[in-house]
């Protein structure tokens, strides 16, 4: 069976595609990590990536476009609170324990 490779950032957009009528692609996404998009148009989508992208991808997505994890919290920080979800905070930092 074929099986196409596709970057991390294309399997992150098709995730985020999923649950939305307007798809962003995979430039874009990664267009507005860079700073090249504004996110404002893109805020439903950067939560969805944030909360659905799987584990691996996330970290892929982070290492094939050299995005550091201080690339990745300011966009993370221009969600609303409620949209701000500590799992990918996990997934950045690792195993966040609560303070005693």
């Amino acid at each position: 069976m074929f099986t196409p490779k596709i970057s991390a950032a294309e399997a992150a957009a098709i995730s985020v595609n999923v649950s939305l009528k307007r798809s962003i692609d995979a430039g874009t996404l990664v267009g507005i990590f860079k700073g090249t998009h504004s996110p404002e148009a893109w805020m439903s989508h950067l939560e969805l990536f944030f909360s659905d992208v799987p584990d691996t991808i996330l970290k892929k997505f982070m290492a094939q476009n050299k995005f550091s994890p201080e690339d990745m919290l300011r966009i993370f920080h221009q969600l609303h609170p409620c949209m701000q979800h500590k799992h990918f905070l996990e997934v950045v930092y690792g195993r966040m324990e609560e303070a005693v």
